[in-house]
């Protein structure tokens, strides 16, 4: 609950957004997507993925990066 808590509050002062990752088919939560270090001048952000093990290997991140 400590990771959903400071998620919630990183996102409410705007420095950062987490977005569960699902499978299209069965609706699993197979990880999340974070985007952080916000630049509001330039509107970028960094991306990362953090997968569970079992879903290694699924290609996931790279489908999710084209998206």
């Amino acid at each position: 609950m400590d990771f959903v808590n400071s998620s919630n509050d990183s996102m409410r002062r705007q420095e950062s957004l987490v977005l569960g990752v699902c499978l299209k088919s069965t609706g699993e939560l197979a990880g999340k997507c974070m985007l952080f270090s916000y630049d509001k001048g330039s509107r970028r952000a960094e991306i990362g993925f953090g997968l569970g093990s079992s879903f290694w290997g699924w290609a996931i991140s790279t489908r999710l990066e084209k998206h």
